[in-house]
């Protein structure tokens, strides 16, 4: 059976005809046709290291704008939107996984993980509706993501970095944001710790109904997700930068 078509307009997070090109660059880094996030789906996306998946994820979550094309989030596109009412619409329905965890080392990792429930009051609503208080719910995600219980008072800087991509995760998925956007979180991990981390992620997301989009050069984790994109087969700009290259040595 063939999954259902999903319309942009029904997307949680939809790129359409997107285009974008760095001030100063003298070609596109992102020339996409289309790409839709389903609610409740896992995305991989796929690709070597300078091919634009960070830049990609700053523009789903609204940190960038396009130059042409729509990047819409549960039908808004993020280009209507002033810079301040982007950050207060991200903070209310994206979670972020950076790739260098971006946890507040003077913060420990309780305060750590309520931090968004400071900056968006439908996420403090929707953890104490569904746990009774921010701190309950911050509890759960943290024994969930067996984290020891004696390490949630510790500042985020003495832990390891298994540790704070733990804390970096539950941070994300508190208030249960529509989407969570992971930018290569298991690439300082082995393999082992990454299987963990991985299953515990998934788990989570499924238990809270947030989709996914996970960023990463490392096609071991496609089991995971029930849709692989390949970024460099998808960006217009890659392929034409490609042809050009090719172009000048051969000449022509």
């Amino acid at each position: 059976m063939n999954a259902p078509v999903v319309k942009p307009a029904d997307a949680v997070l939809s790129l359409t005809d997107l285009r974008f090109r760095y001030p100063g660059a003298s070609h596109d880094t992102l020339d996409l046709s289309s790409i839709t996030v389903a609610e409740h789906e896992r995305m991989l996306i796929k690709g070597d290291s300078g091919c634009g998946k960070s830049t990609l994820l700053s523009m789903a979550a609204g940190v960038m704008l396009a130059n042409s094309g729509r990047v819409c989030l549960l039908g808004q596109d993020w280009a209507g939107l002033s810079a301040a009412k982007r950050d207060a619409r991200r903070v209310d329905h994206v979670g972020y996984i950076f790739q260098q965890f971006n946890l507040l080392p003077y913060l420990n990792v309780m305060e750590n993980v309520l931090m968004p429930c400071r900056f968006s009051a439908l996420r403090a609503q929707r953890a104490r509706e569904e746990h009774g208080s921010a701190k309950q719910a911050a509890s759960l995600l943290l024994d969930a993501l067996e984290l020891p219980q004696r390490s949630w008072t510790r500042s985020a800087s003495e832990l390891s970095v298994g540790q704070q991509q733990r804390v970096a995760a539950a941070r994300a998925l508190i208030g249960h944001p529509e989407i969570l956007i992971a930018d290569e979180p298991t690439s300082a991990l082995d393999e082992n710790r990454r299987d963990v981390f991985m299953r515990l992620l998934i788990d989570q997301c499924e238990r809270t109904g947030t989709a996914l989009v996970f960023v990463s050069h490392d096609m071991r984790l496609a089991s995971y997700f029930n849709k692989v994109l390949d970024l460099p087969t998808l960006n217009r700009a890659a392929v034409a930068d490609t042809v050009g290259l090719v172009m000048q040595y051969k000449g022509t």
